[in-house]
């Protein structure tokens, strides 16, 4: 009986310690390696529901670069479907995450395995585009859910100032851009002088806001106390450099901020109980 309980209780305790292993060979730890230039990042199936890790699914582990010229990684993938097709993504948000990247893509291995590994120019990660600004979102996916489109736009969103007839200058406030161009926004004149209500000031009402290819036109209408009701449709070129200039109405220029090209990249399935979510949010800056 001695025996027998002695055995149970080591069988236990092996149990114990493998299924403890298991699971922390899937939770290894996050972050910087050290005071090198690497860190890790664990990857995890999650629950579609609840969006908490499934203990017993599919994970990866992502070794990359912190900075660099280049966004250098390796990265391993176990217990996923075989032999179906996978794309690692760097996700921005909002949905579809226009503008996503994708880093790389292979095949899993008859048991579920995939290696992948590459040098890419992300630019800072998270991007300038992206409404998450506390890290950047990995992820990998399905292939046939993503779209790596490489063909760009122009996001304008951001603080502008535009100067008019080379004296006048007004604040233009993007606040969001839409997939098919138009985008949503205030303003005011003088520039820096918000809320615009002191005598020769106004804020500005903008309408009609879109970027088509390389082309930006808005509807500016002033609310007073400043010459209320004067409105004005502006038309501009957004150059290569992201700056902007126009002549309609009047000569204009930007004279802050820069428009951001961005690929075309996006999200064009959802099948999340076959992906994997990166389990902290990432940081790279370029050199």
């Amino acid at each position: 009986m001695k025996k027998f309980i002695y055995l149970f209780i080591i069988g236990m305790l092996f149990g114990g310690f493998v299924a403890y292993e298991n699971y922390a060979e899937a939770k290894g730890p996050t972050g910087p390696a050290g005071k090198s230039n690497k860190a890790h990042l664990y990857l995890y199936e999650k629950d579609p529901t609840s969006w908490e890790i499934v203990s017993d699914g599919a994970w990866g582990k992502m070794t990359y670069d912190q900075s660099g010229e280049l966004f250098s990684y390796v990265f391993n993938g176990h217990h996923l479907n075989p032999n179906e097709d996978y794309t690692l993504i760097y996700y921005p948000d909002p949905w579809p995450g226009t503008g996503l990247i994708c880093l790389g893509e292979g095949t899993a291995n008859d048991g579920g395995n995939i290696h992948l590994m590459g040098s890419e120019n992300t630019g800072v990660l998270p991007a300038e585009y992206d409404a998450n600004k506390d890290g950047a979102k990995i992820w990998l996916v399905k292939s046939t859910d993503v779209d790596c489109a490489t063909t760009l736009h122009w996001n304008v969103v951001g603080s502008w100032k535009w100067l008019v007839l080379g004296i006048y200058e007004h604040d233009l406030i993007i606040e969001i851009q839409s997939p098919d161009g138009t985008f949503a926004a205030y303003g005011g004149y003088p520039a820096d002088n918000n809320p615009y209500t002191s005598p020769g000031q106004t804020p500005e009402l903008i309408t009609n806001g879109k970027v088509i290819d390389n082309q930006i036109t808005f509807t500016t209408t002033y609310l007073g106390p400043y010459n209320p009701g004067y409105s004005v449709t502006v038309t501009g070129t957004i150059n290569p450099d992201g700056t902007i200039t126009g002549t309609g109405p009047w000569a204009w220029h930007s004279t802050f901020g820069k428009a951001v090209a961005v690929p075309d990249s996006k999200m064009v399935g959802w099948n999340p109980n076959e992906y994997l979510f990166e389990y902290d949010l990432i940081n790279f800056v370029t050199e």
